[in-house]
């Protein structure tokens, strides 16, 4: 049959095909694109509601002393990084 055919008929019967060939695995492919994200669970403390000033004032430099050790560590592993990478 296709040899019966001229060539631009061919081409258009081909490309009828390819295209909603084409228009089927796009939208299969952006299927995936299109999940819901997963729930992101957040953690919070719970407080008494008859501490006292002091009590909070300790807890702040718990947790600030705790944030300052983090950052440290933080800055000493791009040090690390940098050292090894020939940055400094």
């Amino acid at each position: 049959m296709l040899r019966q055919r001229s060539r631009h008929e061919n081409i258009a019967a081909i490309m009828a095909i390819i295209m909603p060939v084409g228009m089927v695995l796009l939208f299969a492919y952006n299927a995936g694109f299109n999940q819901p994200k997963s729930e992101r669970i957040i953690y919070v403390q719970s407080w008494s509601l008859d501490r006292t000033d002091a009590e909070i004032i300790a807890q702040q430099q718990k947790d600030k002393a705790a944030y300052e050790a983090r950052v440290r560590e933080r800055q000493r592993q791009f040090k690390a990084l940098a050292r090894a990478l020939g940055m400094e």
